[in-house]
């Protein structure tokens, strides 16, 4: 949810001389429907259990409020205001559940430069630490 909170920063007014998502998580679903997504992408995409730890009940709980809020928030309307050259989004291919087909049309129906890195999920990877470094060092 961290790429959401960057285009909810956006929104707010910062101004970000580059933006570069990793596996965004933009729905317009329900919180429900959110967190079924999640156990689906943990059994189905191999979550490392390391990282599910994050997860404990009291940091969820204590994050709820914040959840609500940035899935309540359009995030079509605010990627339609970004200049095109200035956002890159980067995703794993095989990212089913979260970074789906939704996110996808809705990045190229707005002419965002998306990256897909193959082999890869929803799970943090080397190669988008590596594609990243790529983007940051050609400007």
């Amino acid at each position: 949810m961290g790429a959401n909170y960057c285009l909810y920063l956006y929104k707010k007014g910062f101004d970000f001389e580059k933006i570069i998502l990793v596996n965004p998580v933009f729905s317009t679903r329900n919180f429900f429907s959110l967190a079924l997504r999640w156990i689906l992408h943990a059994i189905f995409e191999k979550t490392n259990s390391d990282k599910i730890s994050v997860f404990r009940a009291k940091h969820f709980l204590l994050s709820l409020p914040k959840i609500f809020k940035i899935l309540s928030i359009n995030y079509d309307k605010i990627i339609e205001t970004i200049p095109k050259d200035k956002i890159i989004v980067i995703r794993g291919k095989e990212d089913r559940f979260l970074c789906g087909k939704r996110t996808v049309d809705l990045l190229e129906r707005n002419g965002i430069q998306l990256f897909n890195i193959k082999n890869a999920n929803h799970n943090w990877c080397p190669e988008f630490k590596n594609k990243i470094f790529e983007i940051c060092n050609k400007n």
